[in-house]
């Protein structure tokens, strides 16, 4: 009886740590966690292939992934499977990752009800902006220094 107990509080821890360093799955097979590295902010675009805005951001979004100032990650509006993300990724250059699941719930995230939408999460992994329509380098970067002094 000792050991059930035993063995259903290792569960119950690992499924404890689990829940904070959740990890998603990208279009290319990589393993992406829920907790950014070096203290870097997060930014969660909801997208979808049929989105005029969501196309003209893309080289925006692009930049600040290559440039490393944030971390940019991208969710289909639409569910796809792995090969028609890949050939809508390809046909809108988009250089960022492509999660194959929606992190709404491990971040609490609103619903993205107009496309784009945009999510800054904080090096703490808190949600503290809703970004909506197309979004550019420059004003996701000014928000960010906005919202860190406070």
């Amino acid at each position: 009886m000792k050991k059930i107990g035993l063995l259903c509080l290792c569960v119950f821890l690992v499924a404890c740590t689990a829940s904070k360093t959740a990890a998603f799955k990208d279009n290319q097979g990589h393993q992406i966690e829920k907790q950014s590295q070096a203290g870097q902010w997060t930014l969660v675009n909801y997208w979808a292939p049929w989105c005029e805005g969501c196309a003209r951001e893309v080289p925006e979004l692009n930049r600040l992934s290559e440039q490393k100032k944030l971390r940019v990650l991208g969710v289909s509006f639409d569910e796809m499977n792995p090969e028609d993300m890949d050939q809508f990724a390809q046909k809108l250059n988009i250089q960022y990752p492509l999660l194959l699941s929606d992190p709404a719930k491990a971040w609490n995230l609103p619903a993205a009800d107009v496309l784009p939408t945009s999510y800054l999460i904080d090096p703490q992994g808190q949600l503290k902006a809703r970004l909506l329509g197309p979004q550019t380098e420059q004003g996701i970067l000014k928000r960010i220094a906005d919202l860190k002094q406070g």
